[in-house]
């Protein structure tokens, strides 16, 4: 259960999981400057505005710390331009 103290109320089952962040890593080939790290960036951001994001240009990385699934954000990614495969 999860504790809510702005509440005091408890959540249950899925609703509780739902908010459970993981952590994913992305490798995105044509993530090649700044410009390309804020657009990745704002495509996370886009499905899961709470979303921790690190987009690195150099190592053409991306590690996401989300409630979103895997998929939700692959799919964001490709459709802003920057398919993305597992790091």
């Amino acid at each position: 259960m999860l504790d809510l103290p702005e509440t005091g109320r408890r959540m249950k089952g899925a609703s509780a999981q739902a908010m459970k962040e993981t952590e994913m890593r992305f490798h995105i080939e044509n993530m090649t400057c700044g410009g390309c790290a804020r657009s990745v960036t704002k495509a996370v951001e886009s499905v899961d505005p709470k979303v921790r994001v690190d987009a690195d240009p150099v190592t053409k990385t991306v590690t996401v710390e989300s409630s979103a699934s895997t998929h939700a954000i692959s799919r964001a990614l490709a459709d802003a331009g920057y398919p993305a495969s597992a790091a």
